[in-house]
């Protein structure tokens, strides 16, 4: 909504500003939401302003309010209030459908070369590069398996 701003109160603690009550000409009060809202506002600035009710520590209610100036000409578009997003889970769309059997070959190609290196390095032996081989494709496939779980 927009509206005018009325007054603007500074509030203290140990003489260092800490915030601002803020009255709106509509009759709306509360305390301004200094990161969402715009910077250096003015008594008398035309603003575009959403509100929040919040509960202080001691069980009263207050009103946020987010505050946004208006210049002469701009289109007032509704300002959306700040209420958590809801938590949204990756679904993959059709066009991008992801193939696991290629990832667990493309891993098993990738443990192929690593062991191969090893054997001719002389770091691991033939029956060691087995019994390696075998455990490290089970965790590759358990983790590829585990990201889409």
């Amino acid at each position: 909504m927009t509206t005018t701003i009325k007054s603007i109160e500074p509030k203290t603690y140990q003489g260092k500003v800490t915030g601002y009550s803020i009255t709106l000409e509509n009759g709306v009060t509360g305390y301004l939401d200094d990161k969402a809202s715009s910077s250096d506002l003015k008594v008398g600035e035309s603003v575009d302003y959403s509100s929040v009710s919040k509960q202080n520590k001691k069980g009263g209610t207050y009103n946020l309010l987010t505050l946004n100036r208006v210049f002469p000409g701009q289109q007032h578009v509704p300002s959306q209030t700040s209420a958590p997003a809801p938590e949204v889970k990756f679904v993959a769309p059709p066009s991008a459908k992801i193939d696991i059997i290629k990832m667990k070959f493309d891993s098993r190609m990738q443990l192929c070369e690593l062991t191969h290196r090893l054997i001719l390095e002389g770091k691991l032996s033939d029956v060691e590069a087995k019994a390696h081989l075998v455990a490290w494709t089970n965790e590759m496939d358990q983790l590829i398996d585990g990201m889409f779980a």
